[in-house]
């Protein structure tokens, strides 16, 4: 019976292959063999499969289309999930994640993260807290640092039970965690939530108190303020809390708010001690605003009161001269009569050159400018004036002398070359930048640029720039220098050709470097900032297997206010880390220049790197 089908099969497909059958289209039946499902690839050993006028005839295979890379597909996935995100297509976005983490192992717990963030707007907190729960295992420690954050965040989002102890743990670990008063504003909402309004006004109230200059600090004193006229017990600022808002703003700013504050303070009545912190805070904002005479008088009456502290008091005693000093350079009077006493009746012309240079000291903070320009004019007709006394006296008059007189003495000095070439022609630049003339202010700068001294090359790079409208210059391919100054340029290269470079280093240390790959597949997606991280790390474990490590660095350092931790290494460990070749270090640091960090670039390739920059 089997035989006799095997017949029955061949006949037929002899009869296929010689009798054309025209094949009309139709909703129901596929028109070719490649509409049928699970049908990919037709047998090299069949000449003819199908002949018709639609979908033959075949004389090969059926070419098929290799699918690309999983990584690649998942890269993709990741790019269009980001801009599914903005587009507040978040369902979309999650699919694309997955498919991201199944392409992309290497950094599934930075996956994991964005899949938390993504699950905090889809407004499903628990969710997002696993997903924060498995970023804190990441190898980084930066994800580590802002997973643990997002975990406490959504727990307190979640009205989790176990989040007050997550919390406290967590503020305890990192006590200068950047985002904690996101955190505490979270938790006191919390509170609300859980109807307990007079332990979620004390909250608002630390908040508010501790943290003035946060952009939550507002919103909390509107929560106490929404309390209050429901009826609850609000707690009310202190003169003691509110010296210590006014403390922490002039700190940490905004100085506007800083002067509300103190303003405040100094029209209502205060404690001695509390009056002294106030005048001397006033002093602080009055110098930041230079307000010399104003910061001396309020500093010398802080010193009048008793100090809240020993330290408050060592402050205002050495600032108080400070401020005396600097108002009395500018008091027009005071100025006047120290130059009187100087020339002693004598005219400009008649006083040695060293003096005039300390007269223009004296007389361009005062704002005299008559005077400074008739002392530059007293330099000007002098043939033998040093450039160094030139120099100062033209620095100390600009802002008071003119901007004429000033640019006749620089292209003294800039004519003569000499050590002080290369300054003379940045501020020469400088000069014709302020007085509107930017085409005379970019030919000066590129002279800068060629004048060999890297420090003021750099300056005139900048100023480049800004009079072209641009952030940055392009550079060429590899640490080219610019104008033959020794000043190294950012490689350009893409972020794939750079993820190529780094997958040859990280196929050797995969073990020992895990950031190495990482970063590599942080390119392919688009993230530079993350793999430029990646490649830090990195660098600080080999300055640890070194032996030299680097003492404060990372989120983690700046976290817990506090140096890098360094656990001790196996010595096989250390001896794998040691295994960075000057090849692997080299590319390293060519993508790390690439991504623009050009500390991480100096480190891998050594002295003569960083000896190529300016001091």
């Amino acid at each position: 019976m089997a035989h006799r089908g095997l017949t029955s099969l061949t006949l037929t497909w002899v009869l296929m292959s010689w009798a054309p059958v025209k094949v009309h289209a139709s909703p129901d039946i596929p028109m070719c063999v490649s509409d049928l499902v699970g049908v990919f690839e037709v047998p090299v050993s069949i000449a003819r499969p199908w002949a018709n006028e639609i979908c033959g005839p075949f004389k090969m295979p059926a070419p098929v289309v290799e699918a690309s890379p999983l990584s690649a597909r998942a890269a993709k996935a990741y790019r269009k999930a980001m801009e599914l995100i903005l587009d507040a297509q978040y369902e979309e976005a999650r699919l694309q994640l997955d498919l991201a983490e199944q392409g992309l192992p290497r950094i599934r717990d930075y996956i994991a993260l964005k899949k938390a963030r993504l699950e905090l707007l889809r407004h499903r907190p628990s969710r997002a807290s696993e997903f924060f729960s498995q970023a804190t295992e990441s190898p980084h420690e930066s994800v580590r640092v802002e997973a643990s954050h997002g975990y406490v965040l959504a727990l307190l989002r979640a009205n989790d039970p176990d989040a007050d102890r997550a919390l406290h743990d967590l503020l305890w670990t990192y006590p200068a965690l950047p985002a904690h008063t996101e955190l505490l504003f979270e938790h006191a909402q919390g509170l609300l939530r859980r109807a307990q309004p007079e332990d979620a006004a004390n909250s608002f109230h630390g908040l508010r108190v501790n943290h003035p200059g946060s952009h939550l600090a507002r919103r909390a004193e509107l929560a106490l303020d929404r309390l209050a006229r429901l009826g609850h017990l609000v707690p009310v600022l202190t003169d003691e809390e509110r010296v210590q808002i006014a403390r922490q703003l002039v700190r940490t700013g905004p100085l506007d708010r800083a002067k509300a504050v103190v303003g405040e303070l100094l029209a209502q009545p205060l404690a001695a001690e509390q009056a002294a912190e106030a005048n001397y805070l006033a002093g602080r904002l009055a110098r930041y605003e230079g307000r010399w005479q104003a910061a001396e008088t309020y500093l010398r009456t802080a010193q009048q009161l008793p100090p809240p502290d020993a330290d408050t008091a060592r402050a205002i005693e050495s600032r108080v001269e400070d401020m005396s000093e600097a108002a009395g350079a500018r008091r027009a009077d005071a100025a006047r009569v120290s130059l009187d006493r100087m020339l002693a009746g004598r005219s400009y012309s008649s006083v040695s050159s060293t003096q005039v240079r300390d007269m223009i000291r004296i007389a361009a903070p005062a704002g005299l400018r008559v005077d400074v320009d008739d002392m530059l004019i007293a330099l000007s007709k002098r043939d033998r004036v040093s450039s160094a006394i030139l120099f100062d006296a033209t620095m100390s008059a600009i802002g008071t002398g003119g901007e004429g007189l000033i640019i006749v003495l620089l292209d003294r000095i800039a004519a003569r070359g000499g050590s002080y070439r290369g300054a003379a022609l940045y501020h020469l630049a400088r000069a014709h930048e302020r007085a509107g003339r930017p085409e005379q202010a970019r030919l000066y700068y590129d002279r800068a640029l060629e004048g060999g001294d890297d420090y003021y090359a750099l300056w005139a790079t900048n100023g480049v720039a800004r009079l072209e409208g641009f952030p940055s210059l392009e550079s060429p391919e590899g640490f080219a220098e610019l104008g033959g100054n020794g000043i190294p340029r950012a490689p350009q290269a893409g972020a794939e050709q750079l993820a190529d470079r780094l997958d040859e280093v990280a196929e050797l240390h995969e073990e020992t470097y895990p950031w190495i790959g990482r970063a590599a597949a942080l390119l392919r997606i688009g993230e530079l900032a993350p793999a430029t991280g990646e490649l830090f790390e990195t660098y600080l474990t080999w300055r640890h297997a070194l032996g030299r490590p680097v003492a404060r660095a990372g989120l983690d350092s700046v976290a817990r206010d506090d140096s890098r931790v360094h656990e001790p290494i196996a010595s096989d460990v250390r001896v794998a880390r040691l295994g960075l070749s000057p090849s692997d270090r080299q590319t390293l640091s060519f993508v790390s220049a690439s991504l623009g960090d050009v500390g991480t670039a100096g480190g891998f390739a050594g002295p003569s790197f960083i000896e190529s920059l300016p001091r």
